[in-house]
């Protein structure tokens, strides 16, 4: 009798877990933290007889189900943390290195020459970038086209077990000579913040981020500004650190690679110094800024540093679609704007890409340009 009831008990709490899923899913009852990450939602097939012979209503429907699915969040972290703590397999989009140091799988990849787009896309790319910097610079207005380097690019000694080998035939190595063959005004950030990251006493990369900190961003705005003096022969606003704030609680994108993991258990972060910073605009210039950035620029949009130092009513053009300024909140969209108005206004174009993205360089900015003028 007591084994009957112990089967009883034991078949109720199997049902109570089976059930568990729609119950989180109906009612939300357990307050769960989002997948970090990008899902893409499948759009809804209709239910028709075609759609239901071929089986695309029942395959979608699953689909659907499996994304809607209570708990799923939790479980996604569980398995996860399964594959990681035991078989030492983390998400594939992240690589583990020395001391928990993460790197981006796409950053390895890049370097290996993966993503490389073919030596004919490089030269027509950056023949048109050259023509765009000398048709602007007969307007007054500089061009200075900037490439930030992956994380793994400067730290190569901490991913041990792997090959890191740079291929010749990668967008890196392949826009490095081809920009400088055409006389684009270039500058390569990979070997200062290589430099930086020995001496320097404060992260420039975090642990457990792929982009760089506040820190390795305020040293690498003040490279920028630096070359823009000198392309100019104008006196910029340098940003200086009046204090820094140091914490392991990550900000911004500090844990981007951590988050993607989604562990039940984060790997633990290094401490991060946070800068305050100070801006002495005393008989200096504030040049009318253009910039077109990827992911990198942020760090330093997000530090004031493109506010304080740029005029009023510069812009970031995140991958040259959603548009930032100070001028309003929020994103406005590259549709918005004027853009042969707009280059009739300014005094500099920033054109800042990580290794990564080469792949998309230039944004479609510099053939647009080019559109408006030379039809």
């Amino acid at each position: 009798m007591k084994t009957k009831a112990l089967h009883t008990i034991c078949f109720a709490l199997l049902l109570g877990i089976l059930w568990l899923p729609l119950l989180q899913e109906a009612t939300g009852v357990f307050q769960e933290k989002p997948l970090a990450g990008v899902e893409n939602p499948q759009d809804t097939v209709m239910l028709t007889g075609q759609n239901w012979f071929s089986k695309k209503f029942q395959e979608n429907y699953v689909t659907r189900q499996y994304q809607w699915m209570g708990l799923r969040p939790s479980m996604v972290r569980l398995r996860n943390q399964v594959d990681y703590s035991i078989f030492r397999e983390p998400y594939y989009s992240v690589l583990v290195g020395r001391d928990g140091e993460l790197f981006g799988r796409a950053s390895l990849e890049a370097i290996q020459g993966k993503e490389f787009v073919g030596q004919a896309k490089v030269d027509y790319n950056s023949r048109n970038t050259a023509i765009l910097q000398n048709h602007l610079a007969q307007r007054g207005v500089q061009m200075l086209t900037v490439i930030t380097p992956n994380k793994l690019q400067c730290m190569t000694g901490d991913l041990p077990g792997r090959e890191v080998v740079f291929a010749d035939s990668s967008n890196y190595a392949a826009y490095s000579t081809a920009l400088l063959r055409e006389r684009v005004n270039l500058l390569e950030l990979a070997t200062p913040i290589t430099n930086w990251i020995a001496t320097e006493p404060h992260r420039v990369f975090p642990r457990t981020g792929t982009h760089w900190t506040d820190y390795g961003a305020f040293l690498a705005a003040n490279v920028i500004i630096a070359e823009m003096e000198r392309l100019k022969g104008q006196s910029y606003i340098h940003p200086t650190i009046t204090s820094f704030e140091s914490s392991f609680d990550m900000r911004d994108t500090d844990a981007d690679a951590g988050d993607l993991m989604n562990l039940m258990c984060n790997i633990p972060p290094a401490e991060v110094a946070y800068p305050i910073l100070r801006f002495d605009t005393a008989g200096k210039v504030r040049p009318r800024v253009l910039v077109i950035g990827d992911s990198f620029w942020w760090k330093i949009y997000n530090q004031n540093i493109h506010q304080q130092v740029f005029a009023p009513g510069s812009q970031y053009r995140y991958y040259n679609y959603e548009c930032f300024s100070d001028q309003w909140q929020g994103a406005k969209y590259i549709n918005d704007f004027d853009l042969k108005s707009l280059l009739e206004q300014i005094d500099f174009v920033i054109l800042c890409v990580n290794t990564d993205n080469l792949d998309r360089y230039p944004f479609e900015f510099v053939d647009q340009v080019l559109g408006l003028y030379y039809r």
